[in-house]
């Protein structure tokens, strides 16, 4: 292979001849979030020809003397020799406003040189990786780029077929001039996210997609990386239980690359405040938060910062009362949730400053910057995105270079999705930036000043509140089902030892419920599963069927056996009732209520002795309760038949039997006493004369006496 060295518009390139043909661009994974359009330039062009080409590395702060160089992927179906490239490089940008329509689609600058002009893609310097290589010297010499002045300069990088004039694949970034040191440098606090949605309930594993722990894997690998970088962590609580369950190497690397790092404290997942808050969920968001800070100690190895907050989405007053009663003492608000920018030039907020919640408490915050965060959205070119991120900083440095008190705080949209060469790019260029200086975020609240305010003390910023949006997103947080599951999984826990967590299943359920990634639908899934495991829990605990129990005596116990098949003890009530029976310990009620431990397997009542208040059949309703009350686990009724008299019911028998005795004794007494009147009187009658018909006696003929006349 033959070198040469071809002037081109008054740079010296050196170029490599190689083979006519196609030229394979190097593999490359890019993860494309969902999420509002940058407004950038196409990082990776597309013509007729199907011709693409992405930025592989470029010189990050080209100091005096130092020379820019490019490496590109390109793909094309155009013969090598046919396909010609170009570099423009424009003159240096004055403001962040003119960097951002620089980005655009169509804009157009003042060209500074044409250091490489069409010159054929077979005769560049390329790789045995098929990337090609362009080194742009620069100085003061004529036939070097003239950049010692700092700024930031575009540099525009085009295919084009021979002989036709608009190009088939195009790109711009920046050539970022700097002094080889600098006094004081702008302080980056970035904040990496580590996430991912909650994995859908009904899979067998709640291990997260293949595509989604090879991302995160990248994310971890260039952390490792560049270790003496400071970044601020805000890791998903419920994303690294789900990486556990299928790369738990990963988890642990995570935590090993935290030296000198920070982790912010946070929900179980990202959760919309304000909202829960207006729709009285303020329980579930403490909860939320007490499981979330500790699981991340506990997954990370690390303790969490627990001053700072980042809130994502809308805000208000009562939000940020709700996280300064949470100990949180300042906040990183989105730029689109503060009133309009104090500064009379509308340069970036580079200080932090106050704001007020419902209850007039002031808490330091900081802005996280929108345009920052475009950078890292709708991104076909991750690396080209990355030093678009620096050059766009090092534009901020440029409106006031070397002062030290002045930072930004660079906050991600929620749904990137991390890129391994995207964060390699943006590490490397602050490990080696002469002009800016990662930081915590944390350090970054300590070490730079609060903006000063009309009164001389620091800036109180108004909060812009989006009342309409709070309220929208809290009509699909299901707020009824939410708090019957909450106080359900509060009423399980009191079954269980203090020492015993509640069941981890159910509780994830819950906590995963109100997650900005999840659709109202969604949410009802989780409420509807959550209600399968509330009933799969109370099956554990079992009555008897429905039967019928004997008694024979007044008193007596019955013999009653609740089951259990917890691996654990569980602290139950046990409540009787019937209208016929008295229980002891229940007083004069027709119920009693018990407290029973259960172990697992069969479980027997020794205590349930009963009075039988009367004879015959009646139910006997159990039912086994919460430690509180509030929640049924099993009931059955059994049929108790009573054979046995009450003492009542003796006396009153007795009392019957005795009187039916006098009765029929003097009965038969007066009977037997006519009977012998009637016997007298027969035998008299007989005496007297035969009797005649129905021997009734007749009218007898008075007896005369002797010498007596008759009629006397």
């Amino acid at each position: 292979m033959t070198r040469r060295r071809v002037a081109a518009g008054g740079a010296l390139v050196l170029l490599a001849a190689v083979t006519a043909g196609a030229v394979r661009a190097r593999p490359a994974v890019a993860v494309a979030p969902a999420g509002p359009p940058a407004s950038t330039s196409p990082g990776v062009g597309s013509g007729p020809s199907g011709t693409t080409m992405t930025l592989v590395s470029q010189t990050t702060w080209v100091t005096p003397g130092a020379p820019f160089n490019l490496a590109i992927d390109v793909h094309t179906t155009e013969p090598a020799d046919q396909v010609l490239v170009s570099v423009d490089l424009y003159t240096a940008l004055g403001s962040r406003s003119e960097f951002a329509r620089s980005l655009t689609a169509g804009w157009s600058g003042y060209v500074l040189s044409r250091p490489v002009r069409n010159v054929p893609l077979d005769t560049m310097h390329t790789d045995a990786s098929g990337t090609v290589h362009i080194s742009l010297p620069t100085g003061h010499l004529i036939n070097q780029l003239h950049v010692t002045t700092p700024g930031v300069y575009p540099v525009a990088v085009t295919l084009r077929t021979r002989g036709i004039e608009s190009p088939i694949a195009r790109f711009m970034t920046d050539l970022v001039s700097t002094p080889a040191a600098a006094s004081d440098k702008l302080n980056v606090v970035w904040v990496v996210p580590v996430h991912a949605p909650p994995t859908d309930p009904s899979a067998r594993t709640a291990a997260l997609p293949g595509a989604t722990t090879a991302a995160l894997n990248g994310l971890v690998d260039a952390l490792a990386s560049h270790p003496k970088v400071p970044v601020t962590l805000e890791a998903t609580p419920d994303t690294l239980a789900s990486l556990m369950v299928g790369d738990e190497l990963t988890v642990s690397r995570l935590g090993q690359s935290l030296a000198g790092r920070e982790v912010l404290a946070g929900t179980w997942v990202p959760v919309p405040i304000p909202s829960m808050l207006a729709d009285g969920l303020g329980t579930q968001v403490s909860l939320s938060l007490t499981r979330g800070s500790d699981a991340l100690t506990a997954d990370l190895g690390t303790e969490v910062s627990g001053r700072t907050w980042v809130q994502q989405g809308p805000v208000d007053p009562g939000t940020l009362s709700f996280l300064r009663f949470a100990q949180f003492d300042r906040v990183v608000l989105p730029e689109a949730d503060l009133g309009p920018n104090p500064d009379p030039q509308g340069k970036t907020p580079v200080r932090p400053f106050e704001v007020a919640g419902s209850d007039q408490t002031l808490i330091r915050a900081a802005v996280a910057d929108t345009a920052l965060a475009s950078h890292f959205v709708d991104q076909p070119d991750p690396v080209l995105a990355a030093h678009q991120l620096l050059a766009d900083l090092a534009q901020i440095y440029g409106d006031a270079p070397n002062d030290a008190s002045r930072g930004v705080v660079v906050v991600p949209p929620p749904a990137w999705v991390p890129d391994a060469g995207f964060v390699d790019a943006v590490l490397g260029g602050l490990q080696s930036s002469p002009i800016l200086a990662g930081q915590k975020l944390d350090t970054f609240f300590d070490s730079v000043a609060p903006e000063s305010g009309k009164d001389g003390g620091p800036l109180i910023r108004p909060v812009a509140v989006d009342d309409a949006t709070i309220r929208a997103i809290a009509t699909g947080l299901l707020p009824d089902g939410e708090r019957q599951a909450a106080s359900q999984l509060d009423a399980l826990a009191r079954l269980l030892p203090e020492s015993t967590k509640v069941y981890p299943p159910l509780e994830r359920l819950l906590l995963e419920t109100p997650s900005s990634d999840l659709t109202p639908a969604e949410r009802q899934v989780r409420l509807f599963d959550f209600a399968l495991g509330i009933r799969g829990v109370l099956a554990q605990v079992q009555l008897p069927t429905t039967r019928t129990i004997t008694l024979t005596a007044r008193t007596g116990h019955l013999p009653i056996t609740v089951v259990s098949l917890s691996d654990e003890p569980l602290q139950v009530l046990l409540q009787v009732e019937s209208d016929k029976l008295k229980f002891a310990g229940g007083g004069a009620a027709n119920s009693a209520t018990f407290p029973l431990t259960l172990h697992k397997g069969n479980n027997p009542i020794i205590d349930l002795t009963v009075e039988a208040r009367t004879s015959g059949a009646f139910p006997l309703h159990l039912t086994v309760l919460t430690p509180d009350g509030s929640l049924v686990i099993a009931r059955t009724t059994f049929t108790v038949q009573s054979t046995a008299l009450s003492g009542v019911g003796v006396l009153l028998s007795v009392g019957a039997g005795l009187f039916l005795v006098a009765w029929w004794t003097r009965h038969a007494w007066k009977a037997r006493r006519a009977t012998r009147v009637d016997d007298r009187r027969h035998a008299r009658g007989r005496a007297d004369g035969p009797l005649t018909g129905d021997a009734a006696p007749r009218e007898r003929t008075p007896v005369l006496a002797p010498g007596q006349p008759t009629g006397s």
